[in-house]
């Protein structure tokens, strides 16, 4: 198992070489944030990464001991930070859902490299924890980069910023309006 876990690892640092520097500009130029992040692939219960496979066979009696793994990919993390801290304890709501925001908008933007459209993007409840400026960047940035589905409960906060269709559901009935540009 370990060569098919170092193969899962290596592609994954590979994935995040890709997408570190665009999310990391997405966050600066669309949220403002000048706060530099840092994002790196944390292996869950391996301190030294070139040990990897010998640390493998060292917990081998402890996982059969405790009938469960201690590490391997399946455990292993994104490590965000943010401010030389570590973004989930120190970084707002606010912060937290726009950092999350940029990786989703780099990954989109990777496959539109690769494949030559945008695939369609699913926000939910995407006024939630964003301010109104971060919000209308966002929303503009949105606005010709392929099919996105939003979905809030405060139609007031995007009413008027958007230029396509918009779809109201109203005590379980859906009705369809065209919005004039």
């Amino acid at each position: 198992m370990i060569p098919i876990a170092q193969k899962i690892i290596d592609k994954r640092r590979e994935f995040l070489e890709l997408i570190r520097e665009p999310s990391i500009a997405i966050h600066q130029n669309l949220f403002a944030d000048q706060e530099p992040l840092f994002f790196s692939y944390r292996l869950h219960n391996c301190p030294v990464p070139n040990q990897y496979g010998q640390r493998h066979l060292d917990v081998c009696a402890e996982e059969m001991l405790h009938g469960r793994a201690v590490m391997g990919p399946h455990l292993d993390d994104l490590d965000i930070r943010f401010i030389d801290h570590k973004a989930k304890h120190f970084a707002s709501s606010g912060q937290v859902r726009s950092i999350a925001l940029s990786l989703k908008l780099a990954v989109r933007e990777l496959y539109r490299e690769r494949y030559g459209f945008h695939p369609p993007l699913l926000l939910d409840d995407i006024d939630a924890e964003l301010d109104s400026e971060r919000l209308l960047r966002l929303l503009n940035y949105l606005d010709t980069r392929g099919q996105t589905l939003i979905s809030t409960s405060k139609y007031g906060t995007i009413q008027g910023r958007l230029h396509d269709h918009v779809y109201m559901v109203d005590d379980g009935c859906i009705s369809s309006e065209r919005i004039s540009e």
